[in-house]
């Protein structure tokens, strides 16, 4: 693929820890990807009919779908959450069933996770499954981004001579439609105008731009950044306690009720009922803290 189609792969960590697991619980509505290594122990992980156990020694990065998972009593991982998609929505790895690696034979990952782990843990050592929204200079940053190149790289290669990588055809999406998803990944997301600003970067009219989003991304332009949105929105109402009203003006909704409503046609639940669902679960192999 160009430099150009490698560029627009959104991939970035989310956590990454050593450590206890989060016993058993239920994951739903997964958008990112969780990669645990047993250092000890065992887990269980059934989606749907795939029920598969991962041992000392193996890595298992869980299909998606709805994830009920089980640690043993004695277990101890590396934890690695990530997302890893190509502007379609697209994952880079097939999330139709679960992924098992020998750590024997793909030392990288297990060497690149720690190091990962270890930079979490030294600059945010209470960050938990927050860390996203905490602040750092560019040298941290920057040092975050090697790591997780650096971890992505060694899970690549582990993955290459199986079917489980997803890369979009050779030149296929056309350089206004990527020019377009770039402009709506950097802009505030209470944007007012974001479709026209993106338009316009393009050099393409508002039909034009639905046209080749449709054609190429197989999603309109609205959609493209409203999954946006509703990540942000997932991610805040499940590891945090900030009021929803807040949330819904810091997405551009004019009023909590609008936000309710969006939300509710996305996910199945009202905000509200979506935080309480999660709540009412343990947190699947969070840092502890």
């Amino acid at each position: 693929m160009r430099l150009l189609d490698w560029s627009s792969l959104q991939a970035y960590l989310i956590w990454a820890y050593v450590g206890l697991p989060g016993g058993s619980g239920i994951i739903q509505n997964q958008d990112d990807f969780r990669a645990w290594l047993l250092r000890k122990g065992q887990v269980r992980v059934t989606v749907g009919r795939q029920n598969t156990v991962a041992t000392v020694g193996q890595w298992i990065i869980p299909a998606h779908g709805t994830l009920h998972y089980e640690f043993s009593p004695d277990a101890r991982v590396i934890s690695i959450r990530f997302r890893a998609a190509w502007p379609d929505g697209q994952h880079l790895i097939d999330a139709r069933s679960h992924t098992l690696l020998d750590a024997r034979r793909f030392p990288a990952l297990e060497t690149t996770a720690k190091a990962m782990a270890r930079i979490v843990s030294t600059l945010f050592p209470a960050t938990g499954s927050r860390l996203l929204r905490e602040c750092t200079d560019y040298h941290t940053y920057l040092g975050l981004q090697r790591g997780m190149t650096d971890w992505l790289e060694a899970l690549i290669s582990a993955l290459e001579p199986s079917d489980k990588l997803v890369f979009p055809p050779v030149q296929v999406v056309d350089d206004r439609v990527l020019a377009a998803a770039q402009c709506m990944d950097r802009l505030p997301l209470d944007q007012e105008q974001p479709i026209s600003m993106a338009a316009e970067s393009a050099g393409l009219s508002l039909s034009q731009l639905d046209r080749l989003f449709a054609r190429h991304l197989r999603l309109t332009p609205r959609r493209y950044f409203d999954q946006r949105r509703l990540r942000h929105a997932s991610d805040i109402l499940e590891h945090t306690n900030r009021p929803i009203k807040e949330l819904a003006y810091e997405l551009g909704f004019c009023h909590p009720s609008a936000f309710t409503v969006w939300f509710q046609k996305q996910k199945g639940f009202t905000p509200r009922a979506y935080r309480i669902r999660l709540k009412a679960r343990h947190p699947a192999a969070e840092p502890a803290g």
